[in-house]
């Protein structure tokens, strides 16, 4: 397929050029690829930032629409194609290992300025360890089968014996820790660091 960019189809809508890609035009897939490509790859880079991860993701959404253009059912070309990204996102964090636990935890840090380039993840891993044994036995015991065995909270009540509400409390508790202990160290790593 060459890829030079075809005027005729820049002024068709998504669902135009999805019509015409499923009569195998290849001018009108091209339109599609050079309209999305960059946002794509965009979003999915804020979330990864891993440059050749990113466009292997894009380029795998862009084959598998191409392989697969006669027989998608699509309504709104934007959504399916931002949806897909998301998808390939967390296929890729999940095959990487990167663990839900550290997800949750670094999405909810709240990084003072520019300190997170001085915080690797081994320093924030040991922090967490550290601020997680701090905790109440009881406390520590309810997040930990929590978030670490994925239990519900009716599971974990249920197994220890006590009410839905007592475990919600807990896992709360523990997250305020968890989370000032964190905050506090970047604090301090943030007036080191510009001292």
């Amino acid at each position: 397929m060459e890829m030079t960019k075809s005027n005729i189809y820049s002024d068709f809508s998504d669902d135009k050029l999805l019509v015409f890609i499923r009569k195998d035009e290849q001018a009108a897939f091209l339109e599609i690829y050079q309209r999305y490509w960059a946002r794509l790859y965009k979003y999915a880079y804020n979330v990864i930032q891993n440059q050749p991860a990113c466009e292997d993701i894009i380029q795998e959404i862009f084959l598998d629409l191409w392989n697969r253009r006669k027989e998608l059912l699509i309504s709104n070309l934007q959504a399916y194609l931002y949806k897909s990204v998301k998808f390939q996102i967390f296929k890729y964090l999940r095959k990487n290992e990167i663990e839900q636990k550290h997800l949750s935890l670094i999405n909810k840090i709240q990084f003072v300025n520019n300190t997170e380039e001085y915080i690797n993840v081994e320093e924030l891993e040991q922090l967490l360890d550290k601020s997680i044994s701090q905790l109440p036995e009881k406390c520590r015991e309810i997040f930990y089968m929590s978030r670490f065995e994925q239990k519900s909270y009716q599971e974990i009540a249920q197994k220890l014996n006590i009410s839905t509400q007592t475990v919600k409390n807990q896992v709360s508790k523990a997250l305020k820790f968890i989370r000032a202990s964190i905050n506090s160290f970047i604090l301090i790593l943030y007036i080191f660091l510009n001292s």
